[in-house]
């Protein structure tokens, strides 16, 4: 009887233990699913927001990105750049986006050609050669820029809700000409536009 009294007394402690293990595992598995479909959301979504910002470039600003159909030289990598080295130009946008950009920077990203432009571009590396004419009486950076310009982007930090989109990218339109920039775009009525933009420099 004491036998009995006693595992009844030992079951009777592990149920709750039981139930509160299971239900631990329930909302750890939720928000692994969660992030994972919101991650992947993120990478359908990034192509698409950097090639809005080009796009834009490329129709409306022929100063810096050229005319006719000029080629866009894109590094084949995200950079890194902390949103928190410039708080005081990024105070008005949400702590959330600016940590978030920060986490990015220490993980940066490959890119594919899933570009969609108006104009024709390559993906080139620092270290290519492929690009560079010995002929040609310019410096090395120089001669693997297309005619619309060398871009680089940091990878994008998204809200909550995958509607706000925050990063920066920097363009060489020329040997002595570029800018670097944070951008940040809205999706309204499914399409994303710029709606800020903070220079950090140009020359």
């Amino acid at each position: 009887m004491l036998f009995r009294m006693r595992h009844h007394h030992h079951k009777r402690w592990h149920k709750p233990a039981l139930f509160t293990a299971l239900a631990v595992a329930i909302v750890a598995l939720a928000a692994y699913a969660y992030h994972h479909l919101r991650e992947r959301e993120a990478q359908r979504e990034q192509y698409t927001i950097y090639s809005a910002y080009m796009t834009q470039g490329l129709l409306h600003n022929a100063h810096d990105y050229g005319s006719g159909n000029c080629e866009l030289s894109i590094l084949n990598h995200t950079v890194a750049r902390r949103a928190s080295l410039t708080a005081d130009a990024l105070s008005n946008i949400s702590a959330q986006l600016r940590h978030e950009l920060d986490l990015n920077s220490l993980h940066p990203r490959t890119l594919d050609p899933a570009f969609e432009l108006p104009n024709p571009y390559k993906l080139i590396s620092l270290q290519d050669s492929d690009y560079i004419d010995p002929d040609m009486g310019i410096n090395e950076e120089e001669r693997k820029i297309g005619c619309g310009g060398f871009v680089t982007f940091t990878r994008i930090a998204f809200d909550r809700s995958l509607t706000t989109a925050l990063f920066y990218t920097e363009h060489l339109h020329c040997g002595l000409c570029g800018g670097g920039k944070f951008v940040v775009m809205q999706k309204k009525d499914g399409h994303w536009g710029v709606v800020k933009e903070f220079r950090t420099w140009s020359s």
